[in-house]
């Protein structure tokens, strides 16, 4: 056991010193925390790192890696307004929001008039690259893995959106009766 807090003790020290390590690690656990429909968690795990890129933005441009630094920043953005999309009510920043508005304020106004296909195209941005864990089998026609992989995730996305979409409906019907 004490070895183990002493490899975590390294792991934060060294995780912390590397900004692009940082950024990625919060970026993906916010992508399976969003996956796994917890958005409250995944809300605080982009809006801490979105913050803090933002606030360090002059000191992170001096290293060599900014650029995918910046990338990931934009795609945990974009994640962000999926969803705070999918779970309305959710306290977040204001500099945050004012972020969101100023890169995807388009797509916000089509979600707001009930287009859907506007969370499909934020999620296919900022999405990770996935891979399939099976191996081709030889004689067998090569299949592009990367797309099926792609596509598989869009599709349990979809499915997500679809039991979540109709909650801010529910949401504004519930916030409007009387509490008597």
């Amino acid at each position: 056991m004490i070895h183990i807090k002493r490899l975590f003790k390294t792991t934060a020290q060294i995780h912390e010193k590397s900004p692009g390590c940082h950024v990625s690690v919060f970026y993906h656990m916010g992508f399976a925390q969003l996956m796994l429909e917890d958005f409250s968690a995944a809300i605080r795990s982009f809006s801490t790192i979105i913050l803090q890129v933002n606030r360090n933005r002059n000191y992170y441009s001096r290293f060599a890696d900014y650029e995918q630094l910046h990338k990931l920043t934009e795609k945990a953005i974009a994640l962000l307004a999926i969803v705070l999309f999918l779970c309305p009510g959710q306290r977040v920043n204001d500099q945050i929001h004012s972020l969101i508005r100023e890169k995807y304020g388009d797509n916000q106004s089509k979600l707001q008039n009930g287009d859907v296909s506007a969370l499909s195209e934020l999620f296919g941005f900022s999405c990770p690259k996935f891979i399939l864990p099976a191996v081709a089998v030889e004689g067998e026609a090569v299949v592009h893995c990367s797309a099926e992989a792609l596509q598989r995730q869009q599709k349990a996305f979809s499915d997500m959106v679809a039991r979540q979409q109709h909650i801010p409906a529910v949401r504004s019907y519930i916030k409007a009766l009387p509490l008597h």
